[in-house]
């Protein structure tokens, strides 16, 4: 589920779209990538050098929470500046349920499929996990000049960035990784191809009515069976994982308010 909250919010990064206009882009995009990537990798290190000691209290995790909202704000604002920069401004900024539990952020790309350069699909969406990687290395280099809480709450926001960038690399959600690739080698909606050829095999099984059975449409159908089956495998493992994390995703939610219910009433 998607909820648009607002759809004017390529108004908000204009400006910045107008400023990049007028600058070396494509050469930025090139020290825009070398800072990520010294960013996480000085994120990795500060959590290495630094971690330990006494367990992050409630105010340390709602202060790196607090920060890590206008983070994830700041990584979407960055794939529409990209959108905006290529000539295809989004449609707006919402949230979306992952496995129908998880609220994340997004921007809506619909209209991506205009731009043409596969660079350019490919700098639209990795241009987060850019932001996400230089944001992490201020915070890595926030946490190797304090000390006490503010020390805390900078690691604990260098370990935010890092598990964002496994989860925007996770081959098997909806995720910036997914979109990359789809960037690079030309594929269009590969997992709504995958979601779709997982369906049509399983109403062709005797689980289900005779009545109900899909043939598959006909760029799918002229596929090579390997080819067919590789959507299919894909489906499969993308279908897997949504139910593990929603069932988690409901374990945890259920963990803590039972945490909660049972602190108000003792």
């Amino acid at each position: 589920p998607r909820i648009i909250i607002a759809r004017k919010y390529h108004r908000i990064v204009a400006p910045i779209v107008t400023l990049l206009q007028r600058l070396p882009a494509p050469a930025l995009s090139w020290v825009f990538l070398a800072l990520a990537a010294c960013g996480y990798a000085a994120g990795a290190m500060a959590l290495n050098s630094l971690a330990g000691g006494p367990r992050p209290g409630l105010l340390v995790l709602v202060t790196a929470v607090a920060i890590q909202l206008v983070s994830i704000l700041l990584h979407e604002s960055w794939h529409a500046i990209v959108a905006g920069y290529l000539g295809t401004p989004i449609r707006g900024l919402g949230v979306a349920l992952m496995f129908w539990a998880i609220p994340i952020a997004y921007v809506d790309r619909t209209d991506s499929y205009r731009v043409r350069s596969r660079r350019g699909l490919t700098m639209l969406a990795l241009a987060g996990i850019f932001s996400d990687g230089v944001v992490c290395g201020l915070e890595a280099a926030v946490a190797w000049a304090s000390t006490g809480t503010v020390r805390q709450v900078a690691l604990t926001l260098c370990a935010f960035q890092l598990t964002m960038l496994v989860t925007n690399l996770n081959p098997l959600t909806q995720s910036d990784g997914v979109a990359t690739v789809e960037a690079l080698t030309g594929s269009v909606n590969l997992r709504g191809r995958s979601m779709l050829v997982l369906r049509c095999v399983v109403t062709r099984t005797p689980l289900r009515c005779i009545l109900t059975r899909q043939p598959l449409p006909p760029a799918l159908a002229v596929m090579r069976p390997a080819v067919r089956w590789g959507y299919f495998i894909y489906g499969l493992a993308c279908s897997l994982l949504g139910l593990v994390a929603f069932v988690m995703s409901i374990v945890w939610i259920g963990y803590w308010l039972y945490a909660l219910l049972k602190g108000f009433l003792l």
